[in-house]
C-alpha cells in the first residue's frame, strides 16, 4: 500500500473512530479489553487506525477487495 493511499485510509479510519463510543471501539479492538479500560478515548481512536491499516497490509481482505475493485472499475452492476 503506498503511503499516500495508506494516509487517506487512515484519514477515513479515523473519522469512522470519531463516530464511535468507547464500548465500540473496545468491541472492535485486537486488544483485550481489560488493557483498554485504562487507555483514553483518543488512544482507543488511534489504536483503531493503527490495528484495522495491520488487518489491510496483512493481505486478510484480498479476495473482498479485489472483487470489489472487480465490480466498481469493471462496471459490473
Amino acid at each position: 500500500m503506498s503511503n499516500e493511499y495508506k494516509k487517506y485510509l487512515a484519514d477515513v479510519l479515523y473519522n469512522d473512530a470519531l463516530r464511535m463510543n468507547r464500548s465500540e471501539l473496545q468491541e472492535v479492538s485486537f486488544w483485550d479489553e481489560g488493557e483498554t479500560d485504562t487507555w483514553t478515548l483518543s488512544k482507543l481512536q488511534v489504536e483503531y487506525v493503527k490495528d484495522q491499516i495491520r488487518f489491510f497490509e496483512g493481505g486478510n481482505l484480498d479476495e473482498q477487495v479485489a472483487e470489489t475493485w472487480q465490480k466498481v472499475e469493471g462496471g459490473n452492476t
